[in-house]
C-alpha cells in the first residue's frame, strides 16, 4: 500500500520534473480508456458508491491512437468506497472526458509506522 501512495504522490506532484531526471527500469505498453464524464461519473457513484477522496493535477505519459507517445496533463481525481475498498483514479484529459488510471480494490488507508506507538491497523 505504501508504494501505492508514493506513486500518487508522483503522479499529483507533476512528476515531470522525476521523468527528466530518472531513467526508468522499464515500462508497460498499456491502453488508457477515456469515457463521457457523466458515465463514468455514474458508473463510480452509483454501481461501486465511490466517492472522491482527494483531487490534484496530474500527469500520464501514454500513447495516442497511432501508437505515438502522448503526455496526458489534466485534473486526477481519486474514488473510493471505504466500505468495500474499491477505489479508481482518473484524469480529465484536454478534450474533457475521464480517462482511467489504474482502479483497484482492498483500499486502505496507510499508517506511518513512525507516527504510533503500537499499529492500530486490525489483523487481516
Amino acid at each position: 500500500m505504501k508504494t501505492l501512495y508514493q506513486a500518487l504522490a508522483l503522479t499529483l506532484m507533476g512528476s515531470v520534473g522525476y521523468a527528466q531526471e530518472i531513467e526508468p527500469l522499464g515500462s508497460y505498453n498499456t491502453v488508457t480508456l477515456c469515457y463521457d464524464p457523466g458515465e463514468i461519473a455514474a458508473l463510480s457513484t452509483v454501481q461501486f458508491r465511490e466517492s472522491p477522496l482527494f483531487t490534484g493535477l496530474g500527469r500520464l505519459d501514454s500513447y495516442d491512437a497511432n501508437g505515438n507517445p502522448a503526455i496526458l496533463e489534466g485534473d486526477v481525481v481519486f474514488t473510493v468506497n471505504q466500505d468495500t475498498g474499491t477505489w479508481a483514479m482518473l484524469i480529465r484529459s484536454p478534450q474533457n472526458v475521464l480517462c482511467t488510471v489504474a482502479t483497484g480494490s482492498s483500499f486502505e488507508p496507510w499508517i506511518d509506522p513512525r507516527n504510533t506507538q503500537e499499529s492500530t491497523r486490525p489483523p487481516r
